[in-house]
């Protein structure tokens, strides 16, 4: 049967990607009584939208609701673990391994609004130095900066940096994360999660 309301909501073959993935409801309590693929679409609207959390439309289970599950999944991890899980069938259907081997990084500035919180720093030409050396002990990667030379003049096209931009114009599709509307910065993390998963449940659905 379709739930599908507003373009934001999740199709029946989107659905279908990712229902597994929702966290069941905990023992001993009472019967989970919300309908889990209206609350997901809440949240998509919300992200998509740019809208606060209590100016959702009627037609989606109360905002403290929705709210109080973006929370809680926010916390305990379960945005990245559907995120992953989605991406990883995405590179399955694309006949590639599930874990990325290698990735791309960068910072980009984004307008603030007057909501309090904490506040990050544009830190585009840093990736290099002793954060080198740190990321090889720590993390077992090797992190290669590509910085643009000094003798070159005008613009100029700069290895694998158009991956980076990609994502980012990807991103601000999503009104939400046009601006820093978010307190805490798992939150602005997880609304990424919440982006980037829906984007690719519309490739893996197609």
């Amino acid at each position: 049967m379709t739930h599908h309301i507003y373009p934001t909501d999740l199709s029946d073959r989107q659905w279908d990607c990712i229902k597994d993935l929702v966290p069941a409801a905990k023992p001993g309590g009472r019967p989970r009584s919300l309908d889990m693929r209206a609350v997901l679409n809440a949240m998509l609207y919300v992200v998509v939208s740019g809208i606060q959390w209590r100016m959702l439309p009627k037609d989606y289970p109360k905002w403290k609701r929705v709210y109080h599950y973006f929370c809680i999944w926010r916390d305990d991890g379960t945005w990245q673990r559907i995120h992953d899980t989605v991406r990883a069938g995405m590179r399955r259907k694309a006949g590639r391994h599930k874990h990325p081997t290698a990735g791309c990084i960068d910072s980009q500035s984004v307008k603030r609004t007057a909501v309090p919180g904490v506040r990050g720093y544009d830190v585009d030409g840093t990736y290099r130095g002793k954060l080198l050396a740190w990321v090889v002990d720590h993390c077992g990667f090797i992190l290669q900066p590509v910085l643009r030379s000094d003798d070159v003049k005008g613009f100029v096209v700069l290895p694998r940096r158009w991956v980076v931009e990609r994502t980012f114009a990807w991103l601000t599709q999503c009104r939400r994360l046009s601006r820093d509307y978010e307190v805490l910065p798992a939150s602005s993390e997880a609304m990424i999660y919440l982006a980037m998963t829906r984007l690719m449940l519309r490739r893996l659905a197609s």
